[in-house]
């Protein structure tokens, strides 16, 4: 994480980001080098660590949005996809019960360096005249030292700041990256997972490569030959293959791993729970916030030796599927 020196005095002094928020932006970022990716960041505003008086912005959760532009070194979404970071905002302010809204945006360079050009200067500008505590993140990969060939992941927090004579210079915001593994004790919250995310994106993801296919079909039909057709459904194949490889398996990889550590949690959980004495267990299952499961069936041991085959996704974001992918070895 770069943390240059602030240039000037700023509404926001620091970027507090969880670990898992960092991993979904990631994600998103590494899943190709040919073009950009962006999304949304939701969070809160708090006091500083460092200073009482001044604020800084806690990012606890994304918003990955459809592109309406996809290239190398353009990204663009569309006002109504931004209206939908709205109601993400509210789900997770009931979720956390506290205040949520939109404070930030993150996008990749791709190949290039991590600092902002005079277009992402410019957005940023547009997002602090809407608020002023809003943050820009860019996520610098792909890019390779010659000397070494090791590939290097650089991020970065900024805003605007306007210059006298015209256009703006950035504003470097230090990062603390704290874990997201953190519990309320007043309330009993724990941070949402932001796992799910990640199986969103897949679904945005094909919808933006489908409608990419359903505008060259259209284009094609009116005035392409046959051969024009069969090569633009050979790429739209080799982009769903490129999906599967990149996004999917990964994540069906992630998903098990995370599978395992729920099951090992439940089993330390269970053998704790048992030896509590029964009146104990009464009485800390009765307060609120008890972190005790009920009603938990035993886990069969040889449940957890291989991923099941057919992983169905449940989220009410999501549209109900089942995804059919084979177990990874």
């Amino acid at each position: 994480l770069l943390t240059a020196p602030t240039m000037s005095a700023s509404a926001v002094t620091s970027v507090r980001m969880s670990d898992a928020v960092l991993r979904a932006c990631l994600h998103h970022s590494l899943l190709t080098e040919h073009e950009e990716m962006m999304g949304l960041l939701l969070g809160t505003i708090l006091p500083s660590t460092s200073e009482p008086t001044q604020l800084m912005v806690e990012f606890v959760g994304v918003c990955i949005l459809r592109r309406s532009c996809q290239e190398s070194d353009r990204v663009e979404i569309s006002p109504e996809e931004l209206s939908s970071a709205t109601a993400e905002a509210e789900r997770f302010s009931t979720e956390l019960q506290r205040h949520v809204r939109v404070l930030g945006w993150y996008h990749s360079h791709p190949h290039i360096t991590v600092l902002p050009s005079h277009v992402d200067l410019d957005t940023q500008a547009c997002y602090q005249m809407m608020d002023p505590h809003f943050v820009g993140v860019i996520i610098s990969c792909f890019t390779e030292f010659s000397s070494t060939c090791i590939n290097s992941t650089q991020v970065i927090a900024f805003q605007s700041l306007p210059l006298p004579g015209g256009g703006h210079e950035r504003l470097a915001v230090p990062i603390q990256l704290v874990s997201s593994h953190r519990i309320d004790p007043a309330r009993g919250v724990r941070e949402p997972n932001l796992l799910l995310k990640s199986v969103q994106l897949q679904q945005i993801l094909f919808e933006e490569e489908r409608a990419a296919y359903l505008v060259a079909v259209r284009f094609t039909s009116l005035r392409g030959s046959t051969l024009e057709r069969v090569h633009q459904a050979a790429v739209y194949q080799k982009s769903l293959a490129r999906l599967l490889e990149c996004g999917v398996a990964p994540l069906l990889q992630e998903l098990h791993q995370a599978e395992l550590k729920n099951q090992h949690t439940i089993r330390k959980l269970q053998h704790a729970l048992a030896t509590i004495p029964r009146a104990d267990t009464d009485t800390l299952a009765a307060s609120p916030g008890s972190p005790i499961p009920h009603n938990i069936a035993p886990l069969d041991p040889s449940s957890s030796s291989s991923p099941s085959p057919l992983l169905s996704v449940s989220d009410p974001s999501l549209p109900a599927q089942s995804l059919p992918y084979p177990p990874l070895s």
